[in-house]
This record gives structure tokens, sequence and C-alpha cells, in this order.
């Protein structure tokens, strides 16, 4: 037996010798905090491990930290969608049990999880699959960091009676699934099924009370489960500790279900007066998915009694949300994927704020309200120090076009990057060596998540025009450098971008020229750099092509090459990201500089210090004129330009 003191020596060196948690700092236009308050502007959110520490303007920038720069995009707290089907395989729901598998099942759901979490959507809770289980499955496995995906809240296994909403045995009296025991009828049946579910790991219970919509079972409207067997369930499901969702759409049956104490009315399409007052009185959620009414209709998979029950119920959902929504009651969001393809989820804003939802309570139906339904207030829904570091960010302003929902830019959950613009496909790759610690020090920017649907070759930027045909000339003696914006496209890491030469002679005789890859975002007009190839020149002959690098080759990553307005002095940021090769990076100096050129003088020129971590100590000077670019490098000046 080791000495007591050992131990206490052993357990002293491991804890001195664990590892910090890591720190990431995410800078952005703005943020929507989740709160329902009036946007942060130029946020900064600090992040250690997988909690964020810190959120404010203007914050000092750790030591050390990875810097992740979204420009002029705007932060969120990852989105939650409050009724989810993630196991569905593609095939209709009532033909699952004949046409598929478990393990079909389970494979489906990693991918549909991947889908959903690239969406925005950081934390669902799904409603059932068809295979009992296959959600806990998946859902063990995203904790487990198995598989990407959501944080997950799973039922497990719907309860249905026979004939009803979740009765997916559409077939032959014949045939069985004895694997499949979701069906129970009055209250032993619902109580057994219920305590089935909670041993196998579920986390809430789901029951269907009423007749659905797609389903060859009972019409929508039609109460299934008495007020006493839902009761039963709720009543089972409190001693575990957990809440009961209900799938109501009939009026009768949205009532039974409310007053028998279920946590929340999904769907809820034939709301009335008395029905909204339940929900207040007895402090139950609505969370309606309307959404699907854009989608049912048309899906070729479902049959046409089906389709024709989503049309006929279209109207009457309409006024049901409008009526909640009058009524001034919290309402969550959700959206009933896979009705709605996985992947979609964040097409149910826009629907909301036609029928006159306010953007930003859209928003919080999808952060705060959620985690509040679900219990998860102390760890996701807003922005907030102590919760999990579960951010996305979109190019534009939700609370002015709530589509820029539907194209996130960037996700993390859990202080960890899924998803960051253009080169997602190279965000594991970064600098080797001094050039990593050079890239996160001092907050100098390294990471820019940019939409890729926005990126042009063409467009203007105050400071840099990239329009073909358009040249500067600069000299300084017997120095003369030439950038001209050719009237070609180069895919670079799968962006087209514009080629722009630098042709660098002395005397007439060549001394550099190369070929640059830029692109432009059309929304912010901040320039992107993507590579470039280098021919360096001895007399007359090519020596080498010393410099050359592109974006996605090598470890290799694009850089920024002018920030967009309005511009920060002290911003730093990496224009090139080539390890071991070009390691360019600029500080803003200033925006206010006068510049006399043999070209003319030019005022409120940016003024920007390039360095390099590949020779420490070196400077250059650049200044950039507005409507003109580049006037002044070094000693180059600028003398003319068309």
């Amino acid at each position: 037996m080791k000495p007591l003191f050992a131990i206490a020596a052993a357990l002293a060196v491991f804890s001195a010798q664990a590892p910090s948690p890591s720190v990431v700092v995410v800078r952005a236009a703005r943020l929507i905090d989740g709160r329902g308050g009036a946007p942060l502007t130029s946020p900064v959110v600090i992040v250690r491990g997988d909690r964020i520490a810190e959120v404010g303007s203007g914050l000092a920038i750790p030591s050390g930290a990875r810097v992740i720069d979204l420009g002029g995009a705007t932060l969120l707290p990852g989105l939650i969608d409050l009724h989810t089907h993630l196991t569905s395989t593609g095939v209709h729901w009532e033909d699952e049990l004949l046409k598929t598998t478990p393990g079909q099942a389970a494979l489906h759901g990693a991918h549909n999880a991947l889908v959903t979490l690239m969406a925005g959507f950081t934390t669902c809770r799904d409603m059932g699959p068809t295979w009992p289980y296959t959600d806990i499955d998946l859902r063990n496995a995203i904790d487990e960091g198995i598989v990407p995906g959501p944080r997950m809240l799973a039922s497990g296994n719907y309860v249905s009676p026979t004939g009803g909403a979740g009765d997916a045995r559409q077939f032959s009296i014949y045939v069985d699934v004895p694997i499949v025991k979701n069906l129970a009828d009055g209250p032993d049946e619902i109580r057994k099924v219920v305590r089935t579910n909670l041993k196998q790991g579920a986390d809430f219970i789901k029951i269907l009370g009423t007749g659905a919509v797609n389903s060859k079972g009972a019409p929508p409207g039609s109460q299934q489960y008495t007020e006493a067997e839902m009761h039963v369930a709720v009543e089972e499901a409190a001693r575990w500790g957990k809440h009961v969702a209900a799938h109501l759409h009939g009026t009768d049956g949205i009532k039974a279900g409310i007053r028998a104490g279920v946590h929340t009315v999904d769907h809820g399409s034939m709301m009335d007066d008395e029905a909204v007052e339940l929900l207040r009185t007895h402090h139950a959620y609505f969370v309606p998915t309307m959404y699907t009414s854009m989608v049912s209709p048309t899906n070729p998979n479902l049959p046409e009694s089906e389709r024709e029950r989503s049309r006929r119920m279209k109207d009457v959902k309409e006024r049901s949300f409008q009526l909640v929504l009058k009524s001034g009651l919290p309402i969550g969001f959700a959206t009933d994927a896979a009705v709605v393809p996985h992947g979609q989820n964040a097409r149910e804003f826009g629907y909301r704020v036609r029928l006159g939802q306010p953007p930003m309570a859209a928003i919080g139906s999808a952060t705060k309200t959620a985690a509040e339904i679900i219990g998860w207030s102390d760890r996701v829904g807003t922005v907030e120090p102590g919760k999990f570091a579960d951010l996305i960010a979109v190019a534009g302003d939700p609370l002015q076009d709530i589509t820029e929902l539907e194209r996130v830019a960037f996700v993390m959950k859990g202080g960890v990057v899924h998803k960051n613009g253009v080169v997602a496909q190279s965000r594991a790759s970064s600098p080797a060596g001094g050039a990593q610690a050079a890239a996160s020090a001092a907050g100098w920017i390294s990471e820019f998540a940019v939409d890729p649907s926005e990126l042009a070759t063409s467009g203007r930027n105050p400071f840099f025009i990239l329009e073909a045909g358009h040249q500067s000339i600069l000299e300084s003696g017997a120095v003369r450098l030439v950038i001209t914006v050719l009237d070609q496209i180069k895919r670079v890491a799968g962006v087209d971008t514009r080629v722009v030469e630098e042709r660098e002679t002395k005397n007439g005789a060549p001394v550099e020229v190369s070929r640059n890859y830029f692109a432009i975002s059309a929304r912010t007009h901040a320039v992107y750099y993507f590579g470039e190839d280098v021919d360096m020149y001895s007399g007359s002959k090519i020596k080498s092509h010393e410099g050359s690098w592109q974006a996605g080759v090598n470890g290799a990553r694009y850089g920024l090459a002018m920030p967009e307005e309005p511009l920060a002095v002290k911003r730093r940021y990496y224009q090139e990201l080539a390890p071991k090769i070009a390691m360019d990076r600029a500080e803003i100096v200033s925006v206010t500089e006068t510049v006399k050129t043999p070209a003319g003088e030019f005022t409120g020129c940016l003024k920007v210090e390039e360095t390099t971590p590949l020779e420490p100590g070196q400077k250059e000077y650049k200044y950039y004129a507005r409507g003109i670019g580049l006037v002044q490098d070094g000693a180059l000046k600028l003398v003319a330009h068309k």
C-alpha cells in the first residue's frame, strides 16, 4: 500500500499537469443573445472549453486565444427544435416497419443529426422513431462523441392507442412486428408502456392523444385518449421526474390533455379561447408545427388522403397560432422534421413571422423559451456566461430578414466549431509550430466564417477594386509595380476566385510576377485571399516559384485581404495562412491618412502595418485610397490608375 503522502503528491502532480481549457474568442457585428433585448453591437464572446466564460462589447482578448472573426455577421445562440424525428429513413412512417430495419433508422439518424446541426440547431427534442429506441441510441452516440449532432432529448417509443396516430401497423392483421410495443389501450397498458420507455432511457414521454394529419388512422380532430388515460401517463412520468409531450390536434383532445397535466401541446391545430385559457391556468406550453402545411400537400411520399388532410388543416392551424399569439402566452419552436425535410427546420421562422409573430419573438421561441420548455435554461438557449458554448452565425440581420436563419454560416456546439464558412473542409488544418502560436497570439484573427453563396469574383470594396480591367501602377526610382485585375477566373478550395496579376520590374527587367486569387463578399464587400502562383526571376529567366500557395493545399487556408467597413483601428487579421510559406498579417493603423503621390493627393486613406511571424521584426506599411485601392506600398507610390 502506498503511503498517503505519496498518493497526495501524485494527485498534486496530476492536477498541475492537467491542461487548462482551450480559449476561443468569437467576434461579430452584432449579437442576439436570445433573451429578447436589443442586439449587442461589436460583441466579443470568450469561450473556455465547452462553456461561455464572458460576453460583452470591447472585451480584452486573452493572450493565446484562438480568435474567430465573423465580420459583419450576426451571432445567436444555437437554435432548439422541440419536435423532430431524426431517425426517419425517408420512407413514409406507416411503411417503415415493412420496408426498413432498425439499422437503417440508426444510420439515417446519424446523417439527419449532422444535417440538423449544420442548419444551426444545436438542441432537439426528438419525438419518437417508428423503430423504438433508435433515438436513444442516437442520443447516446452523440453524447459519447461517436457521431456529430445536436444535443438530444429522446422519447424512446411514443405511446399510441390502437388505430391511432402512432399505429404504424398499417398492414394485414396476419403480419406482426413483435419488437414494436408502443400501442397501449387503457390505464394499465399505458402505465406499462410509459414505465418501459423510462426504463430504456427516455428523457420524456410522448403520447398521441388525437388523430393525425399524416396518418391513415383516425382524423386529426378526433380525440383518441381519454383525459383519464392521458393523466396516467402524466402521473407515471412525474414519478420519474419526467414530463409528457402530447400530440394533440383536435379541440377536445387539446383540452383533455391540458387538464390531464401534459407539459406541451404539440401541433395544437384546433385551439379555441377555452383551450388558450387552460394553457394559462395549467402552465402548459403551446408547441405548433406550422411549416408542415407548406410541405405535406405536395409530398409525393404521402398518400393523397393525407395530403388532402394537410390542405384542409392549413387555415385552421393558422387561426390557432394567431389566437395563442394574441394571448401573449409563450410559444415553443417546432418543425416536425422529417415531415419538413431535415436541414430545412429554419423555414418555420418565416412562416410564423408572416402570421404576425415579431422576428425577435420568433427567435426567442427557438432559444430562451424552448430551453425553458425542456428544463435546460441552465445550459442552453441564451448566450450567457456559464452556459454551453452553442453559437451560430448568419451573414445578415435576421431581425430585418428572418430568412437569414435559413442560411447559417457558422455553428459551434460546446466550444467545437462544426461549420465555418467556405473552408469548413480545411478547418482542422492550421499553421504548424511557431506559426500556429503566432496565429493565436495577441488577438490576430486567423479564421473567417463566410457563406459560400455570398462570394463573388467581381465587386468593389471601398479600398479594393476587384473588377476586370482595373489597373494601378506604382513606381519608386527604377522599380515599377503594375497591378491588373484580369478577366480570368480560377477555382481554389471549391471557390471561384478572380485572378489579379502583380508584375514587378526593375529597369524594365522582370523581378517577380504573381497571379493572386481573390473573392469578394457580395454582402459585406470584404475581400478574401485564396492564394498566389509566383514566378521569381533572375535576369530574364524564372529561377523559382518561392512564395506560391493555395488555400486547401498543404494546410493552407484563406485569409482576409481587405476587411469590410466599418474599419476599426488596431484590428489585426491574417492575410495569408500558408504554413512556412506565407503568413502575412495586417494591423489597421489609421483611417485618416493623407497621401501625396504623382497621381494626386488622397485624403481619408487607410494605413496598415504588415508583418509576418516567419520574419520577426520586419514591417511594411501600405496605404489605400477610397475608390482607388493601393496608392503607396513602402517607397512605391501611385503614378497612374484606370
